[in-house]
């Protein structure tokens, strides 16, 4: 599909987490992607409350997008094998996405970690995600977000493709 016949929406990338999952609201024209705004979200009381909050937080943007539905990205958990210790906690990430579904969110994508970032160090990755970004986009970041939500800003950027494996940018 070319990039004019392209509606506009609103594409939500989603780092799930059992106790935090970050966000980040991008707003999607034809020729260009911006970020509205990244956060981390903690559940208030039980996991279900979760997809609520998330859809509280993209409502506030849905003006001037029209009857586009938004499009959800999530990052899905990979299991390893070779690190059996770690199932325990990839079932509970599976069981936040399985909590969206429940709700109702149709989800456009799902990413591995190794297609977005890769495997380079989380420091570095950051600072590639922080350069990618214009200064009008670092103003919607929130300052008090954890690295879940700047997780939830590079699927975003992989997922709009402003920037390619291991956030290296595209242009």
């Amino acid at each position: 599909m070319s990039a004019e016949k392209v509606a506009s929406h609103l594409l939500i990338a989603i780092d799930p987490g059992k106790r935090v999952c970050g966000v980040s609201v991008w707003g999607c024209e034809p020729h260009q992607t911006q970020l509205l705004y990244a956060c981390s979200i903690r559940p208030k009381g039980d996991l279900v409350n979760l997809p609520s909050q998330v859809e509280d937080l993209w409502m506030s943007f849905v003006d001037g997008y029209g009857e586009a539905a938004p499009q959800f990205v999530f990052e899905v958990p990979r299991y390893y094998t070779k690190k059996r210790t770690t199932f325990r906690g990839v079932d509970a990430l599976f069981e936040v996405l399985d909590t969206f579904h429940r709700y109702g969110i149709l989800v456009k994508d799902y990413v591995y970690p190794s297609q977005w970032k890769g495997n380079v160090p989380k420091k570095v990755h950051m600072k590639r995600i922080e350069r990618a970004l214009t200064s009008t986009e670092m103003d919607c970041v929130d300052p008090d977000g954890t690295h879940d939500m700047w997780d939830a800003i590079g699927i975003g950027l992989y997922a709009t493709g402003r920037t390619s494996r291991a956030g290296i940018p595209t242009n």
